[in-house]
């Protein structure tokens, strides 16, 4: 919900949801694990769900933001999904934290980066 912060930021959860669909479905037995059915699938989901929510809430707009992290979250749950045996864990545990860093680079980085190129302060 806008204005609702958490510690983990709005990036993560977009990252984390797509990666966990779309690793879930590419390893499941169905029509969906095939990767020419299920990308554009979740690609125009991520689109749609952008484009969707300006009709249930009209407060709220698209961000590119949005959609990059979760079209971010596609590509890593495609490339977890290929991880197979006990590197798994390892890969799951990663993505989590890819997703933090990730999350930190779109909302956190761009005001430090902001601020030392302009000379201003780095808090948002």
């Amino acid at each position: 919900m806008p204005g609702w912060t958490h510690p983990f930021g709005d990036k993560t959860e977009h990252i984390l949801a797509f990666a966990v669909m779309t690793f879930l479905c590419l390893r499941s037995r169905t029509f969906l694990a095939r990767p020419a059915i299920l990308l554009p699938f979740m690609v125009f989901g991520a689109l749609g769900i952008e484009a969707m929510q300006q009709l249930f809430s009209p407060s709220r707009t698209a961000s590119m933001s949005d959609v990059s992290a979760s079209l971010i979250g596609i590509i890593a749950g495609v490339v977890v999904a290929e991880v197979r045996g006990r590197r798994l864990f390892l890969a799951l545990a990663g993505l989590v934290v890819f997703a933090l860093c990730t999350n930190w680079a779109i909302n956190v980085g761009r005001y430090q980066l902001g601020g030392l190129m302009t000379g201003q302060s780095s808090t948002p």
